[in-house]
């Protein structure tokens, strides 16, 4: 390669010899690496398919993380032969595997010493306790094959950045404790509201001692023990398995919940917590009911995340929900709706059958815990978020109805309004979600009935009507509307009641 360079009257060239270097390792840190990496294992088990076999090359394909192979077998013999091919297919496409941790001793020994990990290589595995390890950051009992929870964390100032800090240091992928730290978000959700309050100052007393009482619980959580594995040593062969998930909404968030039954030849029956979720309301007021439609949609698309990722055939999906109304929201056929709830009801149709929601009771929904948060000390004496409910643990003619219960307006069949309101008022109760807005709509047809009613007696023209100063929303005809709304709604919820005072006023 030739060079000049001028510089005045003078010129001057110069011979540079170019060199290629070419990088032996990716380095650590580059934003490409991590794929490059990828790549490379896939196309490692890719590699590996004819020689070793599908088993192993999918178990490369679906059971890494990054650096991490997570992978359960039925039985400890099947797990060493796997290992050993696993090891081999990786080798050859140039990763080393090491740092082997397993529930079972015999499959540890069958593991050479220096590719066990750490803290098990010093370990007498006749005699001492496996140490406890992390999974994917969760915290994991070896030795009883439990999952658990730690809560060590630094302490920090009592205020909006320091507790936004502690609630975030708490790592619950699969929403074990989703319950127990929505009281802590609700906490910052309620700072945040606040602009006047900035990110080190110090928050009002009310808040401070519900933070000090939620962060002195918190320890407890170290005791929790979740069960890793799904199926129960004791299992005979599997007959049957569902998918069970919960759903449910209050004024302070929404949550759902996930759970597993597995029915076996004996008729043996156990039921397996999944996941869990739970979400703060908006700050912006919304509806119950489109916040039980919202908990709905998230509870679909966990369904669909968990029918992704569980390595099991499911047999059955059921989802539940203690809201009529987000039911006849899935069931219908005819009717239009806004758009928020039009958007999730297509999300719900599309991925599901209306057949599969049905309909359970407040009280023996799970899913009421996390839509409400609870304090640790309750949470930890509530077997029903982590076994869910009682029905599930018992024989399906056993179980409850879990049809849509009927409302009061099928039931009632007559009212003593006035029938031109009767007509519309339930199509407007059921359109309207806003008590202001349903009060105007009332009106706009009080206003017409008392236009048609003046045009009967007077035997005015079309024209005038049109031509008429009069407006619809005075304050006479919003009081009127919602006299009649709140005489409508006392006729469907007590007729009993309304007939016996009609006789006593008679």
């Amino acid at each position: 390669m030739t060079s000049s360079v001028s510089c005045g009257g003078l010129t001057a060239i110069c011979n540079w010899n170019s060199r290629e270097y070419r990088m032996a390792v990716h380095i650590f840190g580059a934003v490409s690496s991590p794929s490059i990496a990828n790549f490379a294992l896939k196309a490692t088990a890719d590699k590996a398919e004819e020689k070793y076999g599908t088993e192993v090359a999918d178990t490369i394909r679906k059971n890494f993380y990054v650096d991490d192979w997570l992978k359960s077998a039925a039985n400890e013999r099947k797990v060493i032969h796997l290992i050993k091919d696993v090891q081999s297919a990786c080798a050859e496409g140039g990763f080393r595997l090491t740092k082997f941790v397993s529930n079972s001793r015999d499959v540890l020994k069958s593991i050479p010493t220096e590719d066990r990990a750490k803290q098990i290589q010093t370990c007498n595995l006749d005699y001492d306790e496996i140490p406890i390890e992390r999974a994917l950051g969760l915290q994991w009992h070896v030795s009883t094959d439990m999952f658990g929870f730690s809560t060590d964390l630094p302490s920090k100032l009592v205020t909006r950045r320091g507790i936004l800090s502690t609630v975030s240091s708490l790592y619950d992928p699969l929403g074990m404790v989703s319950p127990v730290i929505l009281p802590a978000k609700k906490i910052l959700q309620d700072l945040c509201v606040d602009k006047t309050l900035g990110w080190d100052d110090e928050i009002l007393p009310e808040l401070n001692h519900r933070w000090k009482e939620w962060l002195s619980g918190l320890p407890q959580l170290n005791d929790m023990r979740i069960p890793r594995c799904l199926r129960p040593v004791e299992f005979g062969r599997i007959v049957c398995r569902q998918l069970h998930l919960f759903s449910d909404a209050s004024s302070i968030g929404y949550g759902c919940v996930a759970y597993l039954r597995l029915l076996d030849e004996g008729k043996n029956i156990n039921v397996s917590f999944l996941m869990g979720k739970s979400r703060l309301a908006p700050v912006r007021t919304v509806t119950i009911p489109r916040l039980e439609l919202t908990a709905a949609s998230v509870s679909l698309q966990l369904g669909q995340q968990l029918l992704n990722q569980l390595d099991m055939e499911i047999d059955e999906v059921s989802y539940y929900t203690d809201s009529t109304t987000v039911l006849h929201y899935i069931n219908n056929e005819a009717k239009r709706f806004p758009v928020f709830v039009a958007n999730r009801v297509r999300l719900i149709r599309d991925y599901s059958q209306p057949s599969q929601w049905k309909f359970i009771d407040s009280r023996t929904n799970p899913a009421d815990i996390a839509s409400r948060g609870m304090s640790i000390g309750q949470f930890l004496h509530a077997d029903t978020w982590f076994h869910g409910p009682k029905f599930l643990h018992a024989h399906e003619s056993e179980w409850p109805d879990c049809s849509i219960p009927s409302t009061p307006a099928e039931t009632v069949q007559t009212t003593d309004l006035q029938p031109e309101m009767n007509h519309c008022m339930e199509k407007l109760i059921s359109h309207y979600s806003n008590w202001y807005r349903l009060k105007r709509a009332l009106a706009v047809y009080i206003f017409l009935r008392d236009v048609l009613h003046s045009r009967i007696k007077q035997k005015h023209k079309l024209k005038e009507y049109h031509t008429s100063t009069d407006q619809p929303f005075t304050v006479g005809r919003l009081e009127e509307a919602e006299l009649v709304i709140i005489k409508y709604v006392q006729h469907v919820a007590f007729p009993s009641e309304c007939e016996s005072l009609s006789d006593a006023e008679c």
